[in-house]
């Protein structure tokens, strides 16, 4: 299995398309991602290839509550927030620090690395400003709009740590999944085994769903490739617990794993 995953192995693994180059000249040309760029093109995922299961539920089981005693429907109310993005999106910051750290962390060692010099301005500051703005413009008291970023922050990094287990666990049933933020970036690719095309998500019809929703896929961005890939969608059910890090079931990915990768 590949040690490293680079930009270059991305780009070249990705780009058969008018449409992948077209994604790629626009992405290094938006006048949003000048900062980004470059550091994502700079960086090598490694550590996210040798994660074992065990080390992903050893930090579930250490970190602390990402969501506090944060209601969703007081959350999701502040829309700016629940909508809001930056230039940097929320998994590449995970993946930064994981590689910077040589392991997946603690919501309290997040906490602590992205208000450093390092990570402040990908992150904290964006966030910062964002709750300034629904306080001055939109009238929303300063709490409630710290809850709706803790909310926000909050599962996007139980996301996190839920795809990192599920990739460690296809690795150890023999598959050879990859990753890499530049392959989320262009083309919402969560991870790949050659030209198999993982997503993985839990079912929300708002956003992303195997029926629909409002987020591009891997498919449409992807779309027009030769050799073709092709797209294994593995949906989630939703949480039934609050505060725990949802992990599928083992025997729910054996499934998916018979289907999708018995002939790989």
């Amino acid at each position: 299995m590949t040690s490293a995953v680079t930009s270059s192995y991305v780009l070249e693994h990705f780009i058969r398309s008018d449409t992948a180059r077209e994604r790629l000249a626009w992405w290094r040309n938006d006048p949003k991602r000048v900062d980004v760029v470059p550091k994502v093109m700079a960086h090598k995922s490694r550590v996210v290839l040798e994660v074992a299961t065990t080390d992903v539920e050893a930090v579930c089981r250490d970190t602390d509550h990402a969501l506090e005693r944060i209601r969703r429907e007081d959350a999701e109310e502040v829309e700016y927030i629940r909508d809001w993005t930056c230039p940097f999106a929320m998994t590449h910051v995970f993946h930064f620090i994981t590689e910077r750290d040589g392991v997946i962390p603690t919501w309290q060692q997040f906490k602590e690395r992205h208000s450093t010099p390092e990570f402040s301005s990908i992150i904290l500051e964006p966030a910062e400003e964002a709750v300034d703005y629904c306080v001055e413009r939109l009238d929303i008291s300063r709490p409630r709009a710290q809850d709706a970023m803790q909310w926000r922050i909050g599962n996007a990094y139980y996301s996190f740590l839920r795809e990192q287990w599920v990739h460690a666990y296809l690795r150890s049933q023999g598959i050879g999944i990859l990753q890499h933020p530049l392959a989320d970036a262009l083309f919402a690719v969560d991870g790949w085994v050659g030209s198999g095309v993982l997503s993985l998500f839990i079912g929300n019809s708002e956003f992303r769903s195997l029926a629909s929703g409002r987020k591009r896929t891997a498919r449409e961005r992807l779309a027009g490739s030769q050799p073709p890939f092709t797209f294994i969608n593995m949906q989630l059910p939703i949480p039934d617990k609050f505060g725990d890090v949802f992990l599928p079931s083992r025997s729910m990915l054996d499934q998916y794993i018979r289907r999708e990768f018995g002939n790989r």
